[in-house]
């Protein structure tokens, strides 16, 4: 099993523990193949042991527009899940979808534009952040084991031979910790962000 695109809710037993979470995955199924199971996560989880609920995406997502689409269905599974007071974690299969319809919602609001092009985009990441020290990090400890948080860069061709490059530090519950913008010439990024248009 891939455990980069699962969700995982924490002491939950059922989905009609969470209201709306039942509808919220049957919007997700109608887009991708998805899998629900119950597991019992082991006692060294402390608090969090004991019943959970996996929602595991196994199809990978080839259109750009449908991964934009599948992350606006999953921000809406990660807001549920918290106002109910449940605990959540994702791997990062499911963080690259977050931040895709984050960064849509981004560009458009930054574009002014209706839609963005992430065909023409270069993806970095998701990788895994082990935070060290930072005032950033301070705020925050990590509840559970696993990944703490993600990094991931998108960069986008613009006018003029330039690119901006969109970059996000997400939490495994869904949290932005930090995001932030640069823009240079294409020529002058390193061959790992640049993009092929």
């Amino acid at each position: 099993m891939n455990e980069e695109g699962i969700i995982t809710i924490f002491q939950t037993k059922t989905l009609d523990e969470i209201p709306e979470l039942a509808e919220h995955i049957k919007n997700l199924e109608a887009k991708t193949s998805t899998e629900i199971t119950i597991i019992d996560e082991p006692a060294v989880l402390g608090e969090f042991g004991g019943r959970a609920i996996d929602i595991i995406l196994s199809d990978p997502i080839q259109a750009a527009k449908s991964a934009v689409e599948i992350g606006i269905l999953l921000w809406g599974i990660v807001k549920i899940v918290k106002a109910a007071g449940k605990v959540i974690q994702f791997g990062k299969k499911i963080a690259r979808y977050l931040l895709f319809a984050k960064l849509n919602a981004d560009y458009v609001d930054d574009q002014g534009s209706k839609e963005m092009l992430l065909e023409e985009a270069k993806i970095w990441g998701p990788m895994e952040i082990d935070p060290i020290g930072g005032s950033l990090f301070e705020q925050f400890t990590p509840s559970i084991e696993g990944p703490f948080a993600f990094l991931m860069a998108i960069v986008i061709p613009i006018q003029r031979k330039r690119a901006r490059t969109f970059w996000y530090i997400i939490r495994t519950d869904g949290e932005i910790l930090t995001s932030w913008r640069t823009q240079t010439f294409i020529e002058r990024l390193p061959d790992f962000l640049k993009p092929t248009a």
